[in-house]
């Protein structure tokens, strides 16, 4: 059994903090999918409620931390995502990071409800995090 220590674990995740993490994209995602360790780019549909922008995050916005679970991890900013009208409105399942040309996706996470954005003030704030322990089997 492989079993990575919590330095061994924060080396790395300090290491993709400088190296992959800066300028990453937060993505919100508005189709019913369960994110596996196989989810590319390609499996999410994009949020395009009126005023959708997908979000990047500096390097230097990560902050390592423990988690709830006692694992290191990184925290992101965070992320203010609402719409500015109400032509185009979604139901949002969860979020995915990609570098940050977009490309490759890094993580998901779909949220235990989905989150309706409607219109203006209908939005929520968003803390990405990351473990070092993928919760898809």
């Amino acid at each position: 059994m492989l079993v990575f220590t919590q330095v061994g674990v924060t080396s790395l995740l300090a290491d993709a903090k400088v190296n992959t993490l800066d300028g990453a994209l937060v993505h919100l995602y508005k189709n019913d999918y369960v994110p596996t360790p196989f989810s590319l780019t390609a499996d999410f549909t994009t949020a395009d409620y009126t005023g959708y922008a997908a979000q990047a995050v500096a390097a230097a916005s990560w902050n390592a931390t423990t988690l709830s679970d006692g694992s290191a991890g990184l925290v992101g900013p965070g992320l203010f995502f609402d719409a500015t009208g109400s032509s185009v409105t979604n139901v949002i399942y969860g979020y995915y990071i990609t570098d940050a040309a977009g490309t490759n996706t890094l993580w998901a996470e779909r949220f235990d409800a989905p989150r309706g954005i409607t219109g203006p003030g209908t939005g929520f704030t968003l803390v990405p995090q990351l473990n070092g322990d993928s919760q898809a089997g």
